[in-house]
């Protein structure tokens, strides 16, 4: 028998509780953030003169001493959209970089990062100890000889990452800063700086180069983590509106007694108003609640603060409006119009509350379970939660204790700045486990990317007739034919920040339109998409075979008849948007661009062309709508995708090979499916549909079971199977 070292057992331990969840790799690049003419800069990367920004547009970065001048040369390297989960943890993080020039004087730096939850944009005004420094740093003594363009990577930066990510405030998706800091070397005539290609390197013709910028010489980022098992979600009351100039929100605000007394007041009471006989009701609405459905809820609490000293018992009973998608609150509407959750939590608060001071709930686990367990529930909706006073009798107490809201001002009446305090806005923390299923949901919108006066537009989607661009901001998109002007109509469709690892494997995916009239001519559509990394943004003069597209494509004959303003979707595009996934450069955060061309089908009086809504939809009143923008009309892209891990689960300890768990046909077609396992008892089987809902169980306790699964529709499954030391989920499809 082979040994097993500890730490092995304990992985397999890990994994026998919990589905396998892979190691992670994420590769950031410095980005655009600006232009200078028609050249793009990054203001994401830079470099001090001892304390000063010396150069934030330079085509090389510096770090180390300058002994001559006696200059300590510090760059920075800010990354945006650093996709790791607040919980993670880092395995290895390193900045890969390319010499600008041949070097051999010693440098010693050291790297730390801006100790901040979402690093900002560096403006060149800033000083250096103006960003706090976080307390684990890495020395870097280079002393090899560096030639110029050549890469180089850093030592291992996981501690500095790491402590980034641990911060409270941390998100998945902000952005992180590291900086490259020199020491005094010394007085002398050697130059220990070493430079390193920057966002805007050009290879200079007098050092033998070809004048060109190379975007594969950008700083790099490269971080390899395992995401935590359990999520962490911190939800905040956004703005919804305006007062004049003032920021206001309308999903936070109270109720006396039965209807609504304020939506844009500075606190909000919750409890029993004794001299006035009012119950107190506040809610607190929290939009994008990014939980998907079948999530095991662990633990929630809603944090916020006090507006007064306040010492009189408050009697408060929290619940959730019992909704798929709580909708934004009008001050008519009563108390009663909303339905509540059966699952409720009291709170009794006799604790002395003092002003500006932080307090939680009791945890609102079933609560939120039971709003997420909905039919109809779907992540990114949103969720209001009540806090209920109740009669506590006649008296001249006043038992509803005031909180912070969103638009909280420090009152200089009672000794404050009179400022707004955006870290006091009620806040909801959801601690949870996503379903057992690897199988994962992206929903994708076009979104505003311009303006034109008054009015949002995207340059995200428009259309092409033939070969050039038609119109950017219509408020209709056609593809097809049109067989009167013998045109060929394609669209595009531009989604930003498409957040798959460049490890997965797309499942499914669909494009969701609404008609813009009703239509019946047969449509020939084929579907493709952009063959690139990273599509950028459209413009009116580019040509259609200015792009490069996909050599995997999908044909869409839309024969059926469309219905103004009605859905329809795309055949799956799976395999089109694998193949951009698949690119060596592809990285999650990515913009993807699909395109709906039309083909030629004989010249009629035929218009062959399908139109559908655009983000700039418009309901004409010509057509009997009602003059308003839909924004539930804009293309959506929805991708389904698992991914790539190693099945380790079923490692039995001690063994040299590992068993194999069998679970066939699989395509299942006959309604039939055999599971079995050579010497582990199964317990049971769970089926969870792609949106991670439970669908159907099996009791087994047995090795092995012939389970009836006619009853299943068509798709993709992940069966989550219970054996009697452990768990493993494995993909299925049904295709009867």
């Amino acid at each position: 028998m082979k040994k097993i070292l500890l730490s092995t057992l304990i992985s397999v331990f890990a994994w026998m509780i919990y589905p396998a969840i892979a190691q992670q790799t994420l590769t950031l690049k410095i980005i655009e953030t600006g232009k200078d003419g028609e050249t793009s800069i990054s203001f994401d990367d830079g470099e001090y003169e001892n304390d000063s920004i010396d150069k934030m547009n330079d085509d090389d970065l510096d770090m180390g001493w300058e002994g001559e001048d006696l200059n300590i040369m510090t760059s920075f390297t800010r990354f945006q959209n650093v996709t790791i989960p607040k919980g993670s943890t880092i395995h290895s993080a390193k900045l890969k970089i390319y010499a600008h020039e041949d070097e051999s004087a010693e440098a010693r730096v050291t790297i730390f990062a801006d100790d901040s939850d979402n690093s900002p944009l560096f403006t060149e005004t800033e000083a250096l100890n103006d960003r706090v420094k976080t307390s684990n740093t890495v020395r870097w003594v280079i002393s090899e000889n560096w030639t110029m363009w050549q890469p180089y990577e850093s030592p291992d930066l996981a501690s500095v990452i790491q402590e980034v990510i641990d911060r409270d405030g941390w998100k998945s998706g902000n952005a992180l800063t590291l900086f490259q800091m020199g020491e005094d070397q010394g007085a002398s005539l050697l130059d220990n700086a070493r430079d390193f290609e920057s966002f805007e390197n050009i290879e200079d013709p007098d050092d033998g180069g070809d004048g060109l910028h190379h975007p594969e010489r950008i700083p790099t980022l490269v971080i390899e983590f395992t995401p935590p098992t359990t999520n962490q979600l911190v939800l905040k009351i956004i703005e919804t509106g305006k007062d004049g100039e003032t920021s206001i929100s309308f999903d936070d605000g109270e109720y006396e007694n039965d209807s609504i007394d304020k939506l844009n007041d500075d606190d909000l009471d919750m409890g029993w108003e004794g001299e006035d006989l009012n119950v107190m009701t506040s809610f607190t609405r929290f939009q994008n609640v990014t939980i998907p459905k079948g999530s095991t809820i662990n633990s929630a609490k809603l944090k916020i603060y006090a507006h007064e000293d306040e010492s009189a018992e408050a009697r408060v009973t929290i619940f959730a409006e019992d909704s798929d998608n709580s909708p934004l609150f009008t001050e008519t509407e009563a108390l009663n119009d909303r339905a509540k959750t059966s699952n409720t939590v009291r709170w009794v608060i006799s604790e002395n509350w003092t002003m500006w001071q932080p307090y939680e709930s009791p945890d609102l686990t079933s609560v939120i379970q039971e709003v997420i367990d909905r039919d109809g529930w779907k992540s990114g909706n949103a969720l209001t939660l009540f806090q209920m006073g109740e009669d506590q009798g006649a008296s001249l107490l006043d038992n509803a204790r005031d909180f912070e809201s969103f638009e909280n001002i420090e009152d200089p009446d009672d000794g404050g700045d009179g400022l707004h305090h955006p870290e006091r806005i009620p806040t909801l923390v959801i601690d949870y486990t996503p379903p057992p299923s690897e199988l994962r949901e992206l929903v994708l919108k076009i979104i505003e990317t311009g303006k034109d006066g008054e009015t949002s537009i995207s340059f995200d989607d428009g259309e092409y007739e033939n070969d050039s661009i038609d119109k950017m901001n219509d408020d209709d998109l056609d593809m097809g034919w049109e067989g009167e002007d013998l045109n060929i109509m394609t669209t595009l469709t531009r989604f930003q920040n498409v957040t798959i690892p460049k490890s997965a494997q797309i499942d499914s995916a669909v494009l969701v339109i609404y008609a813009h009239e009703d239509e019946s001519a047969e449509a020939r559509v084929t579907i493709t998409a952009e063959d690139i990394d990273n599509s950028p943004m459209f413009k009116e003069t580019e040509a259609l075979t200015d792009r490069k597209m996909t050599s995997n494509s999908v044909r869409w004959i839309i024969s059926e008849n469309w219905t103004m303003w009605q859905q329809y979707h795309s055949p799956n595009i799976a395999s089109v948007i694998q193949q951009v996934i698949n690119r060596p450069g592809w990285q999650s955060g990515n913009a993807l661009t699909l395109f709906l061309k039309g083909e030629d089908q004989g010249a009629s009086l035929l218009d062959n062309a399908r139109d559908f809504e655009s983000f700039e939809n418009i309901e004409d009143p010509d057509d009997g709508g009602d003059g308003l923008h839909h924004p539930e009309r804009i293309p959506t892209l929805k991708i389904y995708y698992t991914e790539k891990t190693t099945a380790v689960s079923d490692i039995r300890i001690g063994v040299d090979q590992p068993e194999t768990l069998n679970l066939f046909p699989n395509p299942v077609k006959n309604g039939r499916l055999n599971l079995s396992h050579k010497s582990k008892e199964i317990r049971k089987a769970d089926f969870y549909n792609i949106n991670g809902q439970l669908v159907k169980q099996f009791e087994i306790n047995s090795k092995s079971a012939l389970l009836e699964v006619n009853d299943l529709q068509n798709g993709i499954y992940m069966v989550r199977i219970t054996l009697e030391d452990g768990v493993v989920s494995k993909k299925l499809i049904i295709n009867k």
